[in-house]
């Protein structure tokens, strides 16, 4: 490991022990631009994206997160689109932003995201 990821990965776990997530999600990001292919990074990064409700910066992690659900389904999968199911009034890549919702009713989310994928999971065996 290099000294400089070592460093961001020391800045993101000070962070989080002072409960400064948004500052954790910073070092993490800075510590993948070091290490891109870093899986644990990355999944740190994820979960804190959506503890965050960080959108634009889970988009970026959304392979990742593909790789993930697809392990616990217990699958290699390939993204692909099918042209069959393609809409013209589809959005290619829709990113949302709660901070109005956030600041107007003090919500923040409770859940990680493994459990998250785990219940889609589960919803869709139902």
């Amino acid at each position: 490991m290099s000294s400089e990821l070592a460093k961001h990965l020391e800045r993101a776990e000070k962070a989080i022990a002072r409960g400064k997530p948004d500052l954790a999600l910073e070092a993490y990001l800075d510590a993948l631009r070091e290490d891109p292919k870093n899986d644990k990074v990355c999944e740190a990064a994820a979960d804190l994206c959506v503890t965050l409700n960080r959108p634009a910066h889970a988009a970026t992690l959304l392979s990742p997160l593909f790789d993930r659900l697809a392990s616990i389904i217990g699958v290699n999968a390939i993204p692909e689109p099918d042209p069959e199911f393609m809409r013209p009034a589809d959005i290619p890549v829709l990113i949302g932003d709660s901070t109005k919702v956030r600041a107007a009713t003090g919500w923040t989310p409770h859940i990680v995201l493994d459990q998250t994928l785990r219940d889609l999971v589960d919803a869709q065996a139902d």
